[in-house]
């Protein structure tokens, strides 16, 4: 069936690449795009790990668990936040308490505004199994959230390890740690990490940028207020 259109759109050049492999020839990669949001420093970020994303097994959520329960080993006073919610919630909710985490983490549970938690955070944390180019890790970026995540799907695409944040080998709860309290133990390689974030989501994945890339992709051009198609 997708042989029958004459513009596939993806997120990102793996899934190009597959497409191409299977002699798909009209295949684009085009993000999600961010707009500029307001940002905060370093000091008046509220929480110092969060984690967005549903309460799903492909998500690997109680992995965040364990890395905020060993960060805190290290950092007694971490704080962390949770946005979501899924068929997880309960297995979790019994997990933290056995963690001890009680108090450290705030459950925020579905928003509608969640780029002003990641606005709050310092680290952007995702333990996902599969991915595809993750919109909520792209926002956090704009925002200045440091992003450490699984090296899965198209998130390198974004993330360039050791610059703009961490690409982690999946399950390796202590890669995860290591990255982590890096960033929050040394504020000047969260400095330079959130500013290389911030950064690749402007030239990368920023709302006018798109904005072309969908009109090129679609021979469209703006005249006015109007799109019209290229003559």
């Amino acid at each position: 069936m997708m042989r029958e259109f004459d513009l596939i759109v993806v997120r990102g050049r793996r899934t190009q690449e597959e497409l191409s492999n299977h002699g798909m020839t009209s295949v684009r990669v085009i993000t999600g795009a961010v707009s500029r949001p307001e940002l905060a420093t370093h000091e008046h970020r509220k929480y110092d790990v969060v984690f967005v994303g549903r309460l799903a097994p492909i998500k690997q959520p109680e992995q965040f668990l364990h890395i905020v329960a060993e960060v805190r080993r290290h950092i007694p006073g971490v704080r962390a936040a949770v946005l979501g919610d899924g068929p997880l919630e309960d297995t979790l909710h019994r997990l933290a308490e056995r963690l001890q985490l009680d108090g450290a983490i705030d459950w925020l549970g579905q928003r509608d505004d969640p780029e002003r938690v990641l606005g709050l955070s310092r680290v952007f944390l995702l333990t996902s199994r599969s991915e595809g180019l993750s919109i909520a890790m792209a926002e956090a970026m704009a925002l200045g959230t440091v992003p450490v995540v699984a090296d899965v799907g198209a998130l390198s695409e974004l993330v360039r390890d050791g610059v703009s944040g961490f690409l982690i080998e999946p399950n390796r709860i202590d890669r995860y740690v290591q990255a982590v309290l890096e960033l929050l133990k040394e504020p000047a390689r969260w400095d330079s990490c959130s500013h290389a974030a911030r950064r690749t989501a402007r030239e990368r994945v920023g709302l006018e940028l798109v904005s072309d890339r969908w009109r090129a992709a679609l021979g469209l051009r703006v005249d006015g207020a109007h799109m019209e198609p290229r003559p």
